[in-house]
């Protein structure tokens, strides 16, 4: 699915409302090699092995960019003494070229500090990378410390057309922490005090994904919509964050060594297109390629239920249609259980949350409620209740919900819209996440 931001950005609000690169080597640029789409366990107890600690799932495009270095700023959730960058060309509809890139720990705003490392594809300063394609850099040296942020820097002589990527969505509270980005005219990859670029952009372009190399069990991903995103959390703090830095806390003590990674999408869907691809089709480019996936959290569906659904996705927000009927339970057993198989075959696990709450037809709120959208997000909890995808120890819809109005939020974890929690309510999802949920990541 190819499409622009500016229609998905208005669309997104609607949906997610509704749920929830030191110099340059001359020659000509190298194709990219496929990137296969498997997750990897651990090669040792304290041998290091490459494991994802940083990911950006791809929502959309835009119009993209000519004769300009984007440094977007990325915090990876892992240490390592090495690094490698995924550039996405995903939703691209024609060859990608980087000419030149780095990597190096950000400073303040754009500056960059400490040594800056050349990436490398195949050995080249450049690469190019083909519509619908990811590539994986060869490793840098740079010592990568957990939380620290680190800065990509890629310069495009050519227009890149449609740059793959994701957009925040601002009336959502959405700033960007889970990366952010400034852009340059012309080529100022090894710039260190960031003078030649212009303001932050909460967006990121192009850099899916960083790696570090390090003795691990492994990663994390948590799957899902806006609430997953972080919706709602202030001071950059989405459940994802925090339940991050509570492993970290575990791993000194004897804990598994495990890294969070975030695939949320605001407005995004189990089955079908919304913002970005459905789960489904987004499932190995935004999970499963990655190094190292041990287990997957997920939680998502909420905007399949219906709430300002469009019947027909080119539609602008103007001609929104009535509510439609949410897709039969049968649809949704059917999406889940094919993920399920999914991630087991890429060697890792998959929890699944139950749907959190977003109100009922008796108490309307900022969106219309329809009794059949309430009902299906009951016969959806039940159905994962009953399966073996289901942990107590991972159930969002029994951290947060109201007792007295089960189909509401608890007041105190609740923004105001009944859809998205507020930042004590991602504190405490993180935190009523029983980390022994984890134990079989442990190397062994």
């Amino acid at each position: 699915m190819k499409k622009d931001f500016d229609v998905l950005g208005r669309r997104s609000l609607l949906t997610a409302a509704g749920v929830a690169l030191i110099g340059l080597a001359a020659g000509p640029a190298r194709a990219a090699t496929p990137v296969a789409s498997v997750a990897r366990k651990p090669q040792g107890c304290s041998a290091p092995s490459w494991v994802v600690a940083y990911a950006m799932p791809s929502s959309g495009t835009n119009a993209g960019y000519e004769n300009q270095t984007l440094r977007v700023v990325t915090k990876p959730t892992f240490g390592g003494e090495r690094v490698r960058v995924r550039i996405s060309n995903a939703l691209g509809d024609r060859p990608l070229t980087v000419d030149g890139s780095a990597v190096a720990v950000a400073g303040s705003g754009a500056e960059v500090t400490g040594p800056v490392s050349a990436l490398t594809f195949d050995g080249q300063a450049s690469v190019t990378i083909p519509a619908g394609q990811t590539v994986l850099s060869d490793p840098a040296a740079l010592t990568v410390k957990a939380f620290e942020s680190l800065a990509v820097s890629f310069y495009s002589r050519a227009q890149t057309g449609p740059a793959t990527g994701h957009a925040s969505v601002p009336l959502l509270s959405l700033p960007g922490f889970q990366g952010h980005m400034f852009a340059a005219d012309g080529a100022h990859v090894t710039d260190t005090d960031g003078a030649a670029y212009g303001s932050r952009i909460n967006e990121v372009r192009f850099v899916s994904g960083v790696e570090v190399y390090a003795p691990n069990d492994g990663a994390v991903v948590v799957l899902g919509d806006s609430i997953t995103e972080g919706a709602g959390a202030f001071a950059d703090l989405p459940y994802s964050i925090t339940l991050a830095r509570r492993l970290q806390g575990a791993a000194d003590h004897g804990g598994p060594r495990l890294a969070v990674v975030n695939a949320g999408i605001a407005g995004n869907r189990l089955l079908r297109d919304g913002t970005g691809p459905s789960a489904l089709a987004r499932l190995d480019r935004d999970v499963l390629q990655h190094a190292g996936v041990r287990h997957v959290l997920m939680m998502e569906g909420t905007n399949d239920l219906g709430l300002f659904s469009l019947a027909d996705e080119a539609e602008p927000i103007n001609d929104l249609p009535a509510l439609v009927e949410p897709p039969a339970l049968a649809e949704f057993s059917a999406g889940y259980e094919q993920i399920r198989q999914r991630v087991q075959a890429a060697g890792a696990r998959l929890s699944l949350s139950p749907i959190t709450p977003f109100g009922d037809q008796f108490r309307p709120g900022p969106w219309s409620i329809a009794p059949s959208q309430v009902l299906r997000r009951h016969e959806i909890n039940g159905w994962i209740r009953a399966s073996d995808m289901y942990d107590r120890r991972f159930d969002f819809d029994h951290t947060l919900l109201n007792p007295l109005e089960p189909n509401w939020l608890a007041p105190q974890y609740d923004t105001g819209d009944n859809v998205h929690p507020n930042t004590a309510g991602h504190q405490q999802m993180a935190n009523t996440i029983d980390l022994s949920l984890f134990d079989q990541c442990r190397c062994t």
